[in-house]
This record gives C-alpha cells, structure tokens and sequence, in this order.
C-alpha cells in the first residue's frame, strides 16, 4: 500500500520553500491515516501539529495556516486517486 509520503514525495521535490515543512505534514498525515477516524477530525489533527512545528520553527502560523490546509486537501486528493487505481 501507498502511503500519503510515497504519494507526494514527486510534488514534493518541486517545492523550493518549506519543502521539509510540507514533508513533515504528510508524515503527520500517515500517522493519522494509519491511526483511523474521521476526515475532519485528522485534518484538526494534522493542523495541530503543524502549527505547533511551525511555531516551534520560529515561523509565523498565520502565514502559513491556509498553505498549509490547502496542501492537505490537495494531498489527500492525490493519495486517494491513487489508491484508487493501485487497488487490486
């Protein structure tokens, strides 16, 4: 199976600014996908500790909050489509 690190990791590559802030949120992503729940409930999640990632950075939150739950909606778009088509 796939996860949403594997899924991202050729988008990821791309990004020049706070590549390793977006790689640390889809691990956190993993770690709540592998957990179980609810989307919104690991969304809150996710965005929990990448503020606190963010803040313990020295970076300001609110700059980043809306680039940060876009990238997680766009994520997990991507894992899905995936999963789809990778399902046996």
């Amino acid at each position: 199976m796939t996860t949403i690190s594997q899924a991202l990791n050729g988008t990821l590559a791309l990004v020049t600014v706070g590549r390793a802030i977006y790689e640390e949120v889809t691990n956190f992503m993993d770690v709540v996908q592998a957990e179980g729940g609810n989307g919104s409930n690991k969304k809150a999640w996710v965005l929990a500790a990448a503020k606190h990632l963010i803040v313990e950075a020295g970076k300001n939150w609110n700059q980043w909050e809306t680039y940060i739950s876009d990238f997680i909606d766009a994520a997990k778009s991507v894992y899905n489509s995936l999963k789809g088509i990778l399902a046996p």
